[in-house]
């Protein structure tokens, strides 16, 4: 679709917001860029969801001691520039980005007044409704047409609405 000077839609562009734009010279915020899904409900906030995972070191492990100085050195502010340089991947709020689309959706997320954060989506919603979404979704980026996308929403809220009954 994007080659076709058509609209797309695919999941996360953030974190692909840099290889589109070093791939294939598209320019974030005027090529492509983001959005929010407006709320279930009216007059409420807008949710963002985010992926979070935890990175650990066994306290048993014969190299602790050396992947704990891994750990520590990986979240240096230099060390996290480089992959928001090079890769897009905004770890902390200690670095910069001055792309549009990556950057600027973080900034966007830290107005409290207008989203509610919360841990990613398939952690944060029913089961039920993830599979529904995920096999619906698929079906509409293999037939992207206007029948199909009002087909998949139609289908992924029919599952929401009876899920949340």
């Amino acid at each position: 679709m994007f080659s076709s000077d058509k609209s797309a839609m695919i999941y996360e562009p953030t974190v692909t917001s840099t290889n589109l734009k070093k791939d294939y010279n598209m320019e974030p915020g005027k090529d492509f860029d983001v959005f929010v899904a407006p709320s279930m409900t009216a007059n409420q906030k807008q949710v963002i969801f985010y992926e979070a995972a935890p990175i650990v070191v066994s306290k048993n492990s014969k190299q602790s001691a050396e992947a704990k100085k891994v750990l520590q050195s990986f979240y240096k502010k230099d060390v996290q520039q480089i992959f928001v340089d090079e890769a897009g991947i905004i770890n902390t709020n200690q670095t910069k980005s001055d792309d549009p689309v990556n950057g600027g959706f973080v900034k966007e997320a830290a107005d409290t007044s207008k989203y509610t954060v919360m841990i990613r989506y398939y952690e944060a919603t029913p089961i039920d409704i993830v599979n529904v979404a995920t096999d619906e979704l698929w079906k509409f980026f293999y037939n992207p047409t206007d029948a199909m996308i009002d087909d998949t929403l139609n289908t992924i809220q029919k599952a929401a609405d009876s899920a949340f009954k």
